[in-house]
């Protein structure tokens, strides 16, 4: 089997151009004893993959040079030497940017596809979820009446934040860059609240005046003696925008872990950071 595979061959200075890349084909080895082909399916193009084109020091190593980039992806069997692999299954493994590979089958982890699509599990159903799902209920503690500020809401972490929000009933103010991300975050999120926060010359001021328009001033009011503002504030524009709820325990200030621009164009129902690998239907 032949496969097509993406390799970064120099380091971007600033954004990344077409030059740092090159396509690359070989053939793909039979699986030995203990390993499984797979064909790719689907794969994410995250944020977080810019940092590793980088030769810097990080939570994951930087990508090698002349060698196949990496990425979440889903894939499936198409043969195995593994007992507990076979040929169909569905499978997770870090080992995107490529059409085919062979790997050892702990690499893999086996996907329910009959209950949810493929490329769920590389959003909503994924790393993507869980991120927004900890954030939301594990740091940022969620109480009832809380009323949530998501920054980097028309991400994928942040728009997960703000469904999970309303589908428990809370009030949301979402803050994107920009006139399209402000109007998927009013339209098909359905936000209570919006920050446009590059049209915005203070955001703690924008927060303020859309918290007061939710009617959360009161609310604020009543339960301030409680406590203190809740919120894992990673940006500037969250740490500015929690100052103007700060006497209060009831609105949490939430950071998503990462902007992911692109997304904005996609379902409020089932944001995802995935892509059709190399066009290989799914």
């Amino acid at each position: 089997m032949r496969s097509r595979e993406i390799h970064l061959v120099r380091r971007p200075a600033g954004a990344p151009v077409a030059g740092d890349f090159a396509t690359v084909e070989r053939e793909v080895a039979v699986p030995g004893a203990g390993e499984v082909l797979v064909r790719n399916r689907w794969m994410a193009v995250d944020p977080a993959m810019r940092g590793r084109m980088d030769d810097a020091k990080s939570y994951v190593p930087p990508f090698a040079l002349d060698a196949p980039m990496e990425g979440p992806a889903i894939g499936e069997v198409v043969a195995s030497n593994d007992p507990g692999f076979t040929p169909g299954d569905m499978v997770f493994s870090r080992l995107g940017w490529r059409e085919a590979f062979v790997t050892p089958g702990e690499a893999l982890r086996k996907r329910d596809c009959t209950v949810l699509p493929p490329q769920a599990y590389l959003g909503f159903a994924g790393m993507t979820g869980l991120t927004a799902y900890a954030g939301l209920f594990r740091v940022g503690q969620l109480k009832p009446g809380d009323v949530v500020f998501v920054s980097a809401a028309s991400g994928g972490v942040g728009s997960l934040v703000c469904q999970m929000a309303k589908l428990k009933g809370h009030k949301v103010i979402g803050s994107a860059g920009g006139a399209a991300k402000a109007a998927f975050l009013r339209d098909r999120l359905k936000l209570d609240g919006v920050i446009d926060y590059k049209a915005e010359p203070n955001l703690t001021k924008a927060l303020a005046r859309e918290t007061k328009a939710i009617g959360a001033i009161e609310a604020m009011t009543r339960r301030a003696a409680h406590g203190t503002g809740l919120g894992t504030n990673s940006t500037a524009r969250s740490r500015s925008g929690s100052r103007a709820i700060r006497p209060s325990a009831s609105v949490s200030s939430l950071a998503s872990c990462r902007r992911t621009e692109p997304y904005a164009t996609r379902t409020p129902s089932a944001p995802t950071t995935s892509s059709n690998a190399f066009g290989v239907p799914a």
